[in-house]
This record gives structure tokens, sequence and C-alpha cells, in this order.
């Protein structure tokens, strides 16, 4: 067997484990041996000398479980933690002539992996229980996979002093999100009935004009736990992975309300529905209707989605018309663009004068949006460093290395070009105009 099969049995194995383990269905012995066998391919896999990441990721995961139970049931042999049932689920039907177990079986002796016992795979007879993982109160539920994916985007970002004003330009965007989002949370009695602020906001625009940034300062002025995700992270080449993913994401940001979901390209998953789609991207965007309607329909839990794109027009008019707010984030003006740059600047010496940074700011960078005028400014701060030899950078202190100038900035225009179709800009215009908040 090629590592990349080794990698794929290995996670047939361990989903099995995991679903027994979750649905509580056969005995802790059995789920075991199930995560064990998943181990012994995903270590095949990597001795094969596997490139696949997942790989590495999922074998830690299956130590993980397989230590946790293990001491579960030496601690709790008297104790029922999990269905008192030891019956085996019978195989299931032959394959071929051979049936799976047996082709299995047969792969394991072939590698001389010892005299391991491996179990028959479940059925879709297994009876199904409601005992609980453990019987000890003072013992929870481990998440799942699925459930540690999605807690591994949730952060809680820090309030700043600045807020707001850190970002450059976007004044009615702000406005807008501060009258949607912050005030609300801090007199919910005012907002309720007809004033109730909007749960779906869809941010679109060309890229690199801070739609990220927005999100997290929002989440961070109204004191929100933040999920933040890319629509890619949403889909699976598993079928049924997607939908559960999607689910387990609001069933999430409810449970750790107040909370932000913002999830950039979502254009990628929200997509026009049309003839000879496929069912899994069905099946996902109506996963994602029904989870965010729970939550439009909770008024007790505080939870607010955000979602970036920078294909509006591609997006599904059943998603639109959740999205009751729909924010243009547009190129950079010339004031926005002046204020980028001398906050970029103010982080290193620079010798620019108040003219050179209107001329900077003017025609000179018309087209660039936030993130080209930060890679503009990067390059620009390599100039004094490049006319040092490689003996003299070794030795140099920072405070003797010159100040930036307007010559640095020259150069590097020549280098950094705008990453924007300015065609585009007309398309992005024109879907403002028929279907966002023109305020």
């Amino acid at each position: 067997m090629s590592a990349d099969l080794h990698v794929n049995e290995g996670n047939k194995w361990l989903s099995e484990a995991l679903n027994l383990e979750t649905s509580r269905r056969g005995s802790i012995s059995v789920v075991l041996s199930y995560y064990r066998l998943g181990i012994r391919e995903l270590e095949s896999a990597l001795a094969l000398g596997t490139k696949d990441p997942r790989a590495l990721r999922w074998l830690s995961q299956a130590y993980d479980r397989v230590d946790y139970l293990g001491k579960c049931q030496e601690e709790q042999k008297t104790r029922s933690i999990y269905p008192s049932t030891n019956a085996v689920p019978s195989a299931p039907p032959m394959e071929s002539g051979l049936s799976r177990r047996k082709l299995y079986d047969q792969e394991l002796k072939n590698r001389n992996l010892g005299n391991y016992k491996s179990p028959q795979r479940p059925s879709s007879s297994l009876s199904s229980h409601s005992t609980s993982f453990s019987s000890s109160s003072s013992s929870q539920k481990p998440p799942s996979e699925l459930e540690t994916f999605i807690l591994s985007t949730k952060t809680k970002p820090q309030k700043s002093d600045s807020g707001f004003s850190s970002i450059a330009g976007l004044k009615s965007i702000k406005t807008t999100l501060q009258e949607i989002v912050i005030l609300p949370s801090l007199r919910p009695d005012l907002f309720k009935g007809l004033r109730s602020p909007p749960r779906g906001i869809l941010l679109f625009g060309p890229p690199g004009n801070g739609k990220t940034l927005l999100a997290k300062t929002l989440a961070a002025e109204g004191n929100m736990t933040l999920f933040s995700i890319t629509a890619s992270s949403l889909t699976s080449k598993y079928v049924g992975e997607g939908e559960k993913l999607m689910k387990v994401l609001f069933e999430l940001a409810l449970q750790n309300s107040p909370s932000l979901i913002f999830i950039d390209e979502v254009d990628s998953i929200l997509c026009r529905r049309k003839e000879g789609e496929h069912e899994a991207s069905r099946r996902l965007k109506n996963e994602f209707f029904s989870s965010f309607d729970s939550i439009v329909g909770n008024d007790k839990k505080r939870v607010l989605l955000i979602a970036a794109t920078n294909r509006p027009q591609e997006i599904d008019d059943a998603a639109l018309r959740r999205f009751t707010k729909k924010l243009f984030v547009p190129m950079p003006d010339n004031d926005t663009r002046k204020a980028v740059l001398t906050n970029l600047l103010s982080k290193n010496n620079s010798n620019l004068s108040e003219v050179e940074l209107e001329i900077l700011s003017g025609k000179v960078t018309k087209g660039y949006s936030c993130s080209d005028l930060t890679n503009l400014t990067k390059e620009a701060a390599f100039g004094p460093l490049r006319e040092l030899s490689p003996e003299e950078i070794t030795k140099v202190s920072p405070k003797d290395i010159r100040k930036i100038i307007i010559k640095d900035f020259e150069v590097a225009l020549l280098k950094i070009r705008p990453s924007t179709n300015q065609s585009l800009l007309k398309t992005y215009e024109d879907w403002n105009k028929k279907y966002g908040d023109n305020s």
C-alpha cells in the first residue's frame, strides 16, 4: 500500500472510532481498538514518508483520545462509563469474495504488525445507547474533532484605546457598524422590536482594504468572541463533513455569545445555485441558511455574522436576503492613503516632509489598495539597507541606518504596482448602487 492509501485508511478507522464514541455505541474497548487501528495506519504512512500534513495532526489527536479513554477504562472498571454491552457488531457484507475485514487482517500480517487483533467494522445494526460517556459528574464530554477544529478559530480580541480610529478612512462604514453593533450592546433596551440590529452583514469590495481588520476591531469593541474562518475551511472532500462543520460553527457561536462569526471568501460556498450543481454544495448552502435562521430567531443570544467577499455578484439571492446590511469597502482615497502611509512610516525612521507625503498619497499611488501601500512602504524601507554591503549590514547599528526618503519610494514604485484590476471597480460601484447600503 502507498503512503496516501495508509492515510486514507487511517482516517476511515479514526472517523468510525469518533462516530462510535460520540454516539455512545458499543463498548469502550471497541472504540479503543478502532483508534489503535487508525494509529497503526497513520504510523505506516509516516514511515513511508507521506507528505500529507494531516497525517501527523490526526495521529496526535488519536494518541490523545487513546490516552484519555485508556485512563477512563483503568480508573472506572467497576463503573458503567460506557454501555455495558461488550458485543462487537457483525462484519459488513462480503466484498468481491473477501470481506474488507479479511483484507485488512491480511494487510496487517503482510506488514508484520504483531498479533494485534482488529475488531470488525460497525454496521447499521448497532444499537443506540443513551448512557453518558462518564458517570462521574466532574468529567465532561471531550470536544469532537469538528468542535476542536472550530474552537481553534476562536479568539477574544483585546480592546485597544484607539478602537476604530486605528483604521484609516471608511468613516461611513465605521459609523454604521457602531450603530448596529456597538450601541445595541450598550443599550439593548432601546434596540429591540423594529430597532433590532441585523444579524448578517456583508462586506464587499476589492481585496486588501481592511474587511478582515474591520471584523476583528468590531469584535474587540463589542467585547465579542470572534470565530474567524475562511469559506474554504468549511468545505471538505468527505461527503457530509462540510454541513457538520457549518452546524458546529453556529452552535459554538451560540454557546459563546456574545460572539461574532467572520467568514472570508464567502462567495465560494454561497455562489448562485444552478443546474448541475454538486449535491454537497447544495446541502452546504441549505445548512448555512438553516443555521443562520437559528441565530436570527434566538433573541436571548447575541450572535452576529459578518461575511466578506470580492465577488458579491456571484452570491446566491437567498444568501443576499439574509445579509440585511451590505457595506461597500472601497479603494482608499487621497486622505486615506496619506493616513495609511503616515501610520506605516511612524514605525520607522522617515525623513518625508508633509509636502512629499501629499505628493506620494496623490496621483502617484492612485489605484493602490491599503495592502499595496503596505507592500510599497516595506519595499521603500529596504532602500537604506541596499546601500550597505553584506559585511556592513552585519556590523551596523540600527540607529546608524539613514532615514527613509522620497527617493526610496520612487524606486519602490517601479517594483510594486497596483494589484487591483481597475476595470472591476466599476462592477463594484454598479453592484453597490443596486444592492448596497448607500448611506
